[in-house]
């Protein structure tokens, strides 16, 4: 029996109630520690994904920080897993980890949230699918910052739910790392990194190779990574320079990736190069770049008892230049970009496409405690001619530690070269389609403290001319046009605590963080693919362990349930111990008590997994 539309209601509000209400104690418990008295403060936590670099306290928008720390003390052994412990994320592997994943934030799809290297554009104009295959290895980030909520005034298209910024490393004193680990279904890791110094250049350069023959023996599961990078970074007079180039080449089984069968298998390859220039006066901060990217996807699948292979082949170049200046009104941004991709593929066709926009925003001082913010972003497509973009916010102290932020922003995505051309048997795209966009609010406070983060946030995202796959019936073909508009309302709230208990002091960090997220869509009847598949309730929790001063533990809990009604629990946990300065051994478990569960399409996510190595620093 389905519930009638009053007991739907009903139970929406009691949930959203009941966020409102752990959020609330979180206050109470954020009030009752200021009153404590006073504590060492974090510090100033500069964030650069908003293109300014900026203090997080003054940011109008909800923003989670990943540090090297909490990377090296995290169960995961790459970049999908430590993006699924992010809380308002929604990361959906396929097959064994590393091999594909999409991300998605507060209920977007995976083809609306935008990922950065170092500030530079890495969606793939193929297919969202395809968005992380980055060139960089897991040791080689410095820190993940993940802008939550409509970034579109600020980088443009694509970044409609939200951007992910990866910042890797900078050569610090001359060292070589060696990482090697071994465990479940024959896996294997090695990386090995470097940094040098030439003169006043600081160079680092990473290789890696990770291999496994997959968690089903009898399906094309296994994974075969191969990876390089290298960036140089210099200074001379008033600029600093960072010149980059990565390559990645994954060959893994697709079994039951983008249908119900076994015979599947892909083999992606990534190049990536790029020069950025800070140029610094008085006033002013120059930052041009320019950046080149080329993809390659070869899939292939078993028809009727033969392998038919689809090749596809993007190249994308991207220059921009920014400029913020510093003046008696505040901090002025303004930027133009040129931006050019292809394709090259014998199921999509051979197409190409441009876009030049410019983007100009304004924070203005109000006062000692409160910053005014906006900006608009414009853009014009060969494909579709101009859009405006634009948005405001406001951040305001409300005391020493703890801000509130509000704020307003257009958005929008346009199609990929997959939804606008690819044509099979049970899957027709569009040539026609226009760009989704969607408006979006966000209100918000933010609490730092070195002893106790917090953070709370209500939100709510209007969108039309949704891109989505729709079909009559099940024995109908899939069809891809702008027919859905959604309405996504949400809460999000969550807590970090150092030494939360004198009496254990073994607990050195204790944190928990939910998302509740409600989603009502108009697809005129029709069935959808995409649109209602994404996270209702998502409770995210660890804890950190000193065993001894140089032993650590983590226990991550991790639960979603989706709107459709699935849901998962997964555990991981991981031990690291740092026997010298220069030798760590470490072990972990992802999916602890092997639970069963299927995260995007009809390919199940890998049972229990164990895993050891050492890390060696030279």
């Amino acid at each position: 029996m389905h519930p009638t539309p009053q007991r739907r209601q009903h139970k929406r509000g009691a949930t959203l109630f009941a966020a409102l209400i752990l959020g609330l104690l979180t206050l109470q418990l954020i009030l009752a520690e200021s009153c404590a008295g006073e504590q060492t403060n974090l510090g100033t936590i500069m964030v650069t994904a908003t293109r300014t670099s900026e203090p997080l306290t003054e940011i109008s928008q909800s923003v989670q920080i990943i540090s090297r720390a909490d990377i090296e003390a995290s169960p995961a052994t790459d970049l999908y897993q430590i993006l699924a412990q992010i809380s308002g994320v929604d990361v959906r592997s396929r097959g064994t980890s590393g091999a594909q994943a999409d991300v998605s934030i507060r209920g977007g799809n995976f083809e609306q949230t935008l990922i950065l290297l170092n500030g530079i554009s890495m969606s793939n104009p193929q297919t969202g699918h395809h968005n992380l295959d980055i060139p960089v290895h897991l040791n080689d980030i410095e820190r993940i910052e993940v802008l939550k909520g409509p970034s579109a005034r600020i980088y443009g298209a694509n970044a409609m739910s939200g951007a992910i910024n990866i910042i890797t490393r900078t050569a610090a004193e001359p060292e070589m790392q060696i990482e090697l680990d071994g465990g479940s279904y024959n896996y294997t890791h090695a990386n090995l990194s470097g940094t040098f110094k030439t003169g006043e250049w600081g160079h680092r350069v990473s290789a890696g190779h990770r291999y496994s023959s997959g968690f089903d023996a009898d399906e094309p599961t296994g994974l075969n990574t191969k990876s390089l990078s290298t960036t140089s970074r210099g200074s001379f007079n008033n600029a600093d320079l960072e010149i980059g180039a990565g390559y990645l080449d994954k060959n893994f089984g697709a079994s039951r990736f983008y249908f119900d069968a076994p015979e599947q298998k892909e083999h992606t390859k990534t190049l990536l190069g790029y020069s950025a220039m800070d140029i610094y006066t008085s006033t002013l901060h120059w930052r041009p770049h320019v950046s080149y990217q080329r993809h390659e996807d070869i899939y292939s699948f078993a028809n009727s008892g033969q392998w038919d292979t689809n090749s596809s082949t993007t190249d994308k170049i991207i220059t921009a230049l920014t400029l913020d200046a510093e003046t008696a009104y505040g901090l002025t941004s303004i930027g133009a970009n040129l931006e050019w991709e292809r394709i090259v593929s014998n199921s999509l066709g051979d197409h190409n496409r441009g876009q030049q926009s410019v983007f100009i925003n304004q924070r203005l001082p109000w006062g000692d405690r409160a910053t005014l913010g906006g900006g608009l972003s414009a853009v014009h497509y060969s494909d579709w001619g101009w859009e405006y973009w634009p948005g405001a916010d406001l951040n305001l102290k409300v005391y020493k530690h703890l801000t509130w932020f509000v704020s307003a922003a257009k958005s929008f995505r346009i199609p990929t070269y997959t939804e606008m051309y690819y044509n099979t048997p049970m899957n027709i795209g569009s040539p026609n389609l226009k760009a989704e966009e969607a408006w979006t609010w966000e209100t918000g406070l933010r609490y730092l403290r070195r002893s106790l983060e917090a953070n709370l946030a209500l939100f709510q995202r209007d969108s039309d001319n949704l891109i989505e796959w729709v079909r009559s019936g099940s024995d109908q073909p899939w069809e891809v046009h702008n027919i859905a508009s959604s309405t996504t309302t949400g809460v999000e709230t969550g807590i970090r605590i150092r030494q939360p208990l004198a009496q254990i002091p073994l607990l050195q960090q204790l944190a928990c963080t939910y998302t509740y997220l409600d989603t009502e869509q108009d697809a005129k009847g029709l069935e959808t693919k995409y649109v209602l598949n994404n996270l209702r309730h998502q409770l995210h929790t660890y804890m950190d362990i000193d065993w001894l001063s140089n032993v650590q533990q983590r226990v991550a809990l991790r639960y979603e349930q989706r709107l459709h009604g699935d849901s998962s629990t997964v555990v991981d946990t991981s031990l690291r111990w740092e026997i010298s300065g220069s030798l760590i051994l470490k072990a972990s478990v992802t999916n602890l008590f092997d639970t069963d569960y299927i995260e995007a399409g009809f390919a199940p996510a890998p049972g229990r997994w164990i895993q050891g190595g050492i890390s060696w620093r030279i």
